[in-house]
């Protein structure tokens, strides 16, 4: 297939190019919509934007687009699969993957969400940072878990208690800018955590 540009991987629209299908009087290629439904595509009607998607845009309209939990789907592909999305680096970068069996099938996750405590103010989790979006290792989470759980946090020990920056500061009050910078400062865990902040003269 040397006379043909590799498409495999690139996004055209909705599409995303999952392999080489074949050749009849011109080149076709596995594709697969941010919808989960897979089909055989020209090669050229990808390139010149003639087929953006399986037509659920135009079948569904807005409310398939911008249906939450289908944008979390297509939004932890991306950040295991596309270089070129800014949080790349921090996901397939270091090797994260999505689960085969989500891969490319939106029902099933949707399926598995729903059954597994997805409502709309909580967001996807992965409860161990370095393990793959996979079942047994995915929960559904509020803002404040996902901060805590964050891989770049820092535990600190005082009174033989452990916890993170964000926790420390929600039970001291004290900013957690404040924090940080007692602690690049070179100050004790202790004196960080039992330092009164100054009030500013008005």
């Amino acid at each position: 297939m040397p006379k043909y540009i590799d498409l495999t991987g690139k996004q055209f629209g909705r599409w995303r190019v999952i392999d080489y299908s074949h050749t009849d009087s011109n080149a076709y290629w596995n594709c697969v919509c941010e919808c989960g439904r897979e089909r055989r595509i020209n090669g050229a009607m990808l390139r010149q934007s003639k087929s953006k998607s399986c037509g659920c845009i135009r079948n569904h309209g807005d409310r398939k687009r911008l249906e939450r939990l289908h944008c979390i789907w297509c939004n932890m592909k991306r950040r295991c699969d596309n270089p070129g999305q800014k949080t790349w680096k921090y996901y397939g970068a270091r090797g994260i993957k999505v689960f085969k069996g989500w891969l490319h099938d939106y029902p099933a996750f949707k399926v598995w969400a729903l059954n597994n405590g997805y409502t709309k103010e909580l967001s996807i989790d992965r409860i161990d940072n370095d393990g793959d979006y996979t079942p047994e290792n995915c929960r559904w989470a509020t803002s404040e878990e996902q901060a805590n759980n964050k891989s770049s946090n820092i535990d600190w020990t005082f009174n033989g208690k452990t916890q993170n920056i964000t926790q420390w500061g929600k039970e001291t009050g004290i900013l957690q800018s404040t924090l940080f910078s007692r602690y690049y400062s070179g100050w004790s865990i202790e004196r960080i955590l039992t330092t009164p902040v100054r009030k500013r003269n008005k």
